[in-house]
């Protein structure tokens, strides 16, 4: 092989993989822009009277911190997360419902780290509200609203914050419509990356406020 065909090789190697980088470096953009800035949080519930353990995935975790320390979290699960059927990671309720909203609302006191370790919170700095809701009909919204504390670990970073739940107890507060409550008390489990976007935020806590009305969430207080 003559030194310019062997010059000539090395050029169209050189070519492809460039053009390589380049088709793989557009898809990484495209994907980007397609999906936005997005996070999913899977939480782990137990019944209090009962061993039987189910998985929520939320398709959507979001921050909003504020200098006080006094933050908030949210996860929610909206019915397009069930369009296929699920197995452990499925709605509180049997798909055969009617379309339902979940949303975990997280409203920090102050943060914790647990004495520099941020995997083991050991006081209750949060209270929880977990709501099960579905559309209007004309008897109103029919909702189950579980609320509670527990210790909540919480790690910021430029693009949101490490979150840590550890056995936070919630209790049914409030019971409207032809829900079945399946659950009365229960503990929930979970480590998750919340992301900071402040329009996604407001809309959910937007929506969720049309929900629930006027009614104030059950009053829970905390001993520091």
């Amino acid at each position: 092989m003559t030194k310019r065909m062997q010059n000539d090789e090395c050029r169209m190697q050189n070519e492809e993989k460039t053009c390589a980088i380049a088709l793989h470096s557009a898809f990484i953009i495209l994907t980007f822009l397609l999906t936005g800035c997005s996070s999913t949080a899977t939480v782990t519930i137990r019944p209090v009277q009962s061993h039987d353990a189910l998985s929520i995935v939320f398709s959507q975790a979001l921050y909003h911190g504020e200098q006080s320390g006094q933050d908030q979290i949210v996860l929610e699960k909206s019915p397009i997360d069930e369009s296929a059927p699920e197995g452990p990671g499925g709605s509180l309720l049997p798909i055969k419902t009617p379309p339902l909203w979940e949303v975990l609302l997280i409203q920090l006191h102050w943060r914790s780290a647990s004495a520099g370790r941020a995997d083991s919170p050991v006081a209750d700095n949060a209270v929880l509200h977990w709501y099960v809701y579905g559309k209007p009909d004309g008897h109103g919204i029919a909702l189950l609203h579980y609320v509670g504390t527990g210790p909540i670990a919480v790690s910021t970073d430029g693009s949101g914050a490490d979150v840590y739940i550890h056995n936070a107890e919630l209790h049914l507060a409030d019971h409207r419509g032809n829900l079945r409550d399946p659950l009365v008390d229960f503990k929930i489990n979970s480590r998750f990356h919340a992301v900071t976007d402040p329009k996604q935020f407001n809309q959910i806590m937007d929506d969720l406020q049309k929900a629930i009305g006027d009614r104030e969430p059950a009053t829970t207080t905390l001993a520091r």
